[in-house]
């Protein structure tokens, strides 16, 4: 068995500043040699085992389904969806739908699989760096990052737009203009306050996302229930106003000079000239 050792690192995740230097002098030659360095799941069990003591285990299956739920059920179901139905597909976002749907399915097989070969905790950076070395991994993983900080940002401005119009204020209440930018102080104040959560703690982190994707399942539940018991079958006539390439493509269609329009999804007509925060 390969002895491994315990070391204690500082907040810079090196035991001091002259080890920390000599990694920063070496990092151009490391970068040369381990572009294409593909590990072994047994290498990396190692480097873990000497990396010192495990993080300790404070989320169970539900917690993980509900994280995986909150990824997919974020706000953009209840923004895109109408402007969807409304610019591209029409009544055929139904086999949009059913596309993303086998798209979701193929990608969560392939997490599968990834998952019994490699049988090791982790996400995507694991993965690329067990099968296509850790350069591809590292450019994975910082699209990945940008991805978020950019779909965060989106999704708090909305919540902020939508929040301002539900307790009767324009969309823009909570923003200000700076020179040539608009600054969002509710938006900033979340991302903030939902940082802090997480930082303090992972399991409340995951109990408030709970919380947050149950209230959303239970909105979904409710819309579902009212489309079915209000739904109008002419407004599936025509089924393609666009074509197949508006349902199962993308579509160019020109957008209105004045603004976007919102779909009543009872109706599938437009009920507003224009909508807060991603539909503005």
């Amino acid at each position: 068995m390969a002895e491994t050792t315990s070391r204690r690192y500082g907040w810079s995740g090196f035991t001091n500043t002259a080890e920390w230097a000599q990694s920063l002098r070496d990092t151009p030659s490391l970068l040369v040699n381990r572009a294409g360095y593909v590990k072994d799941g047994d290498s990396q069990s190692l480097e873990k085992a000497a990396a010192g003591s495990e993080m300790k285990k404070v989320l169970n299956w539900f917690h993980v389904a509900m994280l995986g739920t909150g990824m997919i059920v974020g706000a953009g179901v209840f923004v895109s969806t109408g402007v969807a139905a409304q610019e591209a597909a029409g009544p055929a976002i139904v086999i949009s739908f059913i596309i993303a749907g086998i798209s979701a399915l193929l990608s969560a097989l392939c997490y599968s699989e990834f998952a019994t070969q490699y049988p090791l905790a982790g996400g995507a950076y694991n993965y690329i760096s067990l099968t296509m070395g850790e350069l591809a991994a590292w450019l994975v993983v910082t699209t990945l990052v940008l991805e978020y900080v950019l779909a965060n940002a989106a999704v708090a401005r909305s919540f902020s737009a939508y929040f301002a119009t539900l307790i009767g204020q324009p969309s823009s209440f909570f923003t200000f203009a700076y020179k040539a930018y608009t600054v969002d102080f509710m938006a900033a104040g979340l991302m903030i306050l939902c940082c802090i959560i997480l930082m303090f703690s992972t399991a409340g982190g995951s109990w408030f996302n709970i919380v947050i994707t149950g209230s959303q399942l239970v909105v979904i539940l409710i819309i579902l229930i009212a489309g079915f018991v209000k739904s109008d079958t002419a407004n599936l006539r025509p089924f393609l106003p666009y074509g197949v390439s508006g349902a199962c493509g993308p579509h160019h269609r020109q957008r209105r000079e004045n603004s976007r329009m919102c779909v009543c999804p009872f109706h599938h007509r437009p009920v507003t000239a224009s909508c807060p925060g991603g539909c503005a």
